[in-house]
């Protein structure tokens, strides 16, 4: 006789939980690729970086005057047992020039063209087993390229290039050798270009001085380093074998892989937490939609033990088939991340990402915890299942709220949190401490109210999932008619499937907002102190300065406004000298970053800040004479990094004062900047001004008698905004994953209660219940649940943000809330329409069964 089982589930009602596990397990396998792809490239670059070597020979420093002493190849190579020793160039750059008409020989960064990394080929190295065609360079006018650099520029053995030296913008022309592969450490910074010794020192432009801050060298065959290195020190060198310097590197690689991995891994944990609450949810739901198999299952002689053995192992197949899928996904999400870099970046990236053990067992094993502990609570209750329960009907019966003892818990944890993030603000309220751990006390504080208020929140969505669905089948009432009703009813009628649901969300909303709101209120907060103490994007003063020196200026790409003003440089009651800018106010007014500045500024006054006046010796009252007899007054500001005054006032000091040009960029939003990065923005202003103060507008002397003041503080402000965004946006992205696994757990919770209710949508379908009814029904709840979560992930990510933010802002920087509403209420309105569409496939589901089909249906 043919023998039969009875299965949990049919494999429909598992594919939610399938998905789940498959996003999560998928994640952690990018995660782990993303890791081992960023460590094989920073080994690569260090045992690169010294391939042919056997001996790194520094210059020793004095330890008086703590000057490093010269050193040359040939003072090397005569210690015995070095055969070869050759000068290793320090970020020796050229620029790989199509079109030699197109140089820019005052400024080599505005020629059109790619940077490419100057390295000095090793003696030797012909045998070198990378190499595609050709030889190695063994002339100064010849070099060795990489297969990347010669797809890009359509070169091949024997062709020319053109270089442009950095050091005084002018052309090289150089002959192809050979082609290499492109080595890995290639995706760290410019392309790789190997030449021989004399003729990167040619490149450096000093052939008879040529080095750098250490000297290779190779060591005759059957001699040990080590040995050679001993010979070296006791000749007063500073040596090192090679062997070691890649050990002690690679031992700081794998302290930064080991950071990155907790940085990245704290975004697995969160989507795997998230992931476990939805698996958990959806296998209590069907272990509960099955409590007559159950029931039947033990009334035919099954044990307790068998039962659970039976829910666990169906735990463990949906646990393996999706992380086997969701391992295949990875790799192919892998692959095709990196032939996209290929096209549009560089083909140093592989094209096809490498394989790792560790990429495809730790997602299947932890996709197989997973759900086997997201099964574990449910198959224990399947055990306390009753036979007679075989006989009951199949309708489920509302689910339990909260008891007391969780209710209490959850506000107890909640008021500690809250105690724990009140304790760090006061604490950063008090701590100025330049001592980095004294400082971390308040962040660390904050962190542990974070931890515990959101397990308290955790706890408490339970206890109000019922109080909030009755408010908004109040609510719905009015404004969605009866299905929005039903669907607050629904909802409410088993809070816990609903509340997993919502805390899914809780967790993926709230850490996003978290941030949002802590780097926004941290960028506002930084950038108005860097704004208070730096005004201006560019400073710029020379006596070479002409009245087109600040058209010219504006006249660049990405600069919104220029202004001309003077400066003087001032005896301060020091002794030193203090430069004086002085600008009309409605000038200020137009090119300053600092709201209200002009305001501050006034006739026979400078405003220094706090710590220049300290320097000078001034204070806030003193009183500077100016060679006229005008007696001008001292105001100190708190923050200001310059000394600043009106025209009118420089003019009390010199009659012939310095021209002075301040600046201020465009908004990246702005269309004239087109997205340009300050550095580069104010390397174009440099280029334009640098020649008038070297005189080449009027043919003055190359030595510059008039000198060049170049202060650029747009440059700092710039770069921090861009990395704040960056970080902003990989932390969403890897946040996104843990939303989008949530969002899994809506649309499930909604198919599993649409089989639930199969019964009960059947019999409004036969009291007149229209189908778009049902749907809008669905539609409701989805978008009930959605708008729950993210606004309770809000509202704490918005206070965690912000406790964050303070806490780790220096107490003596004035502090500066900022809310990104938008980004807010971005959130607000995707969670909406994420309910909304992940209620179409249960809808539809819903409302396509007719009411005879579903009144006669069983389990």
């Amino acid at each position: 006789m043919k023998r039969s089982r009875l299965r949990l589930q049919p494999a429909h009602r598992q594919a939610a939980a399938v998905v789940t596990v498959t996003l999560a397990t998928a994640f952690v396998s990018l995660v782990i690729l993303a890791i081992t792809f960023v460590s094989g490239i920073i080994t690569a670059q260090v045992e690169g970086q010294y391939a042919g070597t056997d001996v790194i020979v520094q210059p020793t420093v004095d330890d008086e005057t703590g000057v490093a002493g010269q050193i040359a190849p040939a003072d090397v190579e005569k210690t015995d047992g070095v055969r070869a020793a050759w000068p290793v160039p320090e970020n020796l750059l050229g620029k790989l020039v199509a079109d030699e008409s197109k140089i820019d020989d005052q400024n080599p960064f505005a020629t059109p063209g790619a940077f490419v990394d100057v390295q000095v080929a090793p003696p030797g190295a012909d045998s070198d087993t990378r190499l595609n065609s050709g030889s190695m360079p063994s002339s100064p006018s010849e070099v060795l390229i990489d297969t990347a650099i010669a797809e890009d520029n359509d070169l091949a053995v024997g062709d020319e290039l053109v270089l442009q030296k950095v050091t005084d913008g002018k052309p090289v022309r150089l002959t192809v050798a050979g082609i290499q592969d492109t080595p890995k450490s290639a995706l760290l910074g410019a392309s790789p270009l190997v030449m021989t010794s004399e003729g990167a020192a040619t490149l450096a432009g000093d052939p008879v001085e040529f080095g750098g801050p250490a000297i290779y060298a190779q060591v005759e065959d059957g001699t040990d380093p080590a040995q050679v290195v001993k010979q070296l020190q006791a000749d007063g060198f500073d040596a090192t074998t090679t062997e070691q310097v890649i050990k002690d590197m690679n031992s700081a690689v794998l302290v930064m892989v080991a950071s990155l991995t907790v940085a990245l891994g704290s975004f697995v944990a969160i989507a795997v937490v998230t992931a476990a609450l939805v698996v958990a949810n959806t296998f209590a739901v069907t272990v509960a939609q099955r409590r007559r198999s159950f029931a039947l299952l033990r009334a035919l002689g099954a044990t307790r033990g068998q039962v659970v053995r039976l829910v666990l192992k169906d735990s463990a197949l949906v646990g393996l088939v999706g992380a086997v899928i969701g391992v295949v996904l990875a790799y192919l999400a892998g692959t095709g991340v990196l032939n996209l870099l290929r096209i549009t970046s560089s083909t140093a990236f592989p094209p096809l990402p490498p394989l790792s053990i560790l990429a495809i067992i730790v997602p299947i094993v932890l996709g197989v915890l997973l759900t086997v502990a997201a099964g574990l609570v449910p198959a224990i209750s399947a055990t306390k299942v009753r036979p007679v329960e075989a006989l009951r009907p199949i309708e489920a019966a509302a689910g339990k709220g909260a008891g007391v003892i969780r209710t209490f818990v959850a506000v107890l944890l909640v008021a500690a949190g809250a105690a724990l993030l009140a304790a760090g603000w006061f604490l950063a309220l008090r701590n100025d401490s330049p001592d980095a751990a004294v400082t971390a006390v308040p962040m660390l504080v904050a962190i542990l109210g974070t931890i515990v208020m959101m397990i308290g929140v955790i706890a408490g969505v339970l206890v109000v999932v019922p109080a909030i669905m009755r408010l908004f089948r109040a609510a719905l009432g009015r404004i969605g008619g009866v299905p929005g009703r039903f669907a607050a009813l629904n909802a409410g009628r088993h809070p816990r499937r609903s509340a997993a649901t919502i805390t899914a969300l809780v967790i993926g909303t709230t850490l996003m907002a978290t941030m949002s709101v802590g780097a926004n209120t941290a960028e506002r907060t930084l950038i108005t102190e860097l704004n208070s103490s730096s005004p201006f994007d560019v400073i710029a003063s020379s006596a070479a300065f002409t009245d087109s020196s600040a058209k010219r200026t504006q006249a660049v790409d990405g600069v919104e406004t220029a202004v001309q003003g003077v400066s003087v440089d001032v005896k301060a009651p020091n002794g030193e000298m203090m430069t004086i800018l002085g600008f009309d106010r409605d000038e200020i007014e137009r090119v300053s970053v600092l709201d209200g500045l002009a305001d501050d500024v006034r006739d026979n006054e400078v405003l220094v800040g706090k710590d220049r006046a300290e320097s000078f010796g001034l204070k806030d009252g003193d009183t500077l004479t100016a060679p006229d007899g005008t007696k001008v007054r001292v105001r100190v500001n708190e923050s200001l990094s310059l000394t600043l005054t009106t025209e009118e006032t420089v003019q009390h000091f010199s009659t012939s004062p310095e021209t002075a040009v301040a600046a201020r960029l465009a908004e990246r939003s702005d269309p004239q900047r087109k997205q340009t990065d300050a550095p580069t923005i104010l390397t174009e202003v440099g280029s334009v001004l640098g020649p008038q103060a070297q005189g080449g507008d009027d043919g003055a002397d190359e030595e510059n008698p008039a000198g060049l003041g170049l202060d650029m503080p747009g440059i700092e402000r710039d770069m921090f905004t861009t990395a704040v965004n960056g970080l902003l946006m990989f932390a969403t992205g890897m946040l996104a994953v843990a939303v989008l696994v949530a969002l899994v757990g809506v649309m499930n919770t909604l198919s599993l209660s649409v089989v639930e209710r199969r019964g009960e949508n059947a019999l409004l379908r036969a009291l007149g219940t229209s189908k778009g009814q049902i749907r809008a029904m669905l539609a409701w709840e989805g978008v009930i649940m959605a708008l729950v979560g993210a606004a309770i992930g809000l509202l704490l990510g918005t206070v965690f943000g912000v406790v964050g933010a303070r806490t780790v802002v220096p107490a003596s920087v004035p502090f500066v809330v900022g809310i990104p509403w938008v980004t807010l209420l971005a959130v607000v309105v995707l969670a909406i329409l994420a309910g909304l569409l992940a209620s179409v496939i249960p809808a539809r589901s819903a409302a396509k069964v007719s009411p005879a089909e579903a009144l006669a249906a069983a389990d």
